[in-house]
């Protein structure tokens, strides 16, 4: 069963640095890989763009359709 986390979406702007890495067979993660709860808030529009875009990655799934 695949497994589809969030990690790194804290601060805001570059949303284009919010990107998909697949590990192994089942986990997904999304995220821009550095930022860290620790430096910045997680804000609504990457945690927005996160969201949608584990949803992507279940819908490409359950479609039979590649993910990255």
């Amino acid at each position: 069963m695949p497994c589809i986390m969030i990690s790194g979406i804290a601060g805001i702007g570059k949303s284009d640095e919010l990107g998909v890495t697949k590990m192994g067979d089942n986990l997904y993660i999304v995220g821009d890989k550095h930022s860290s709860i620790t430096d910045d808030c997680p804000y609504a529009p990457r945690v927005a763009i996160a969201a949608n875009k584990q949803a992507d990655i279940v819908l490409a799934l359950l479609l039979g359709k590649d993910v990255l």
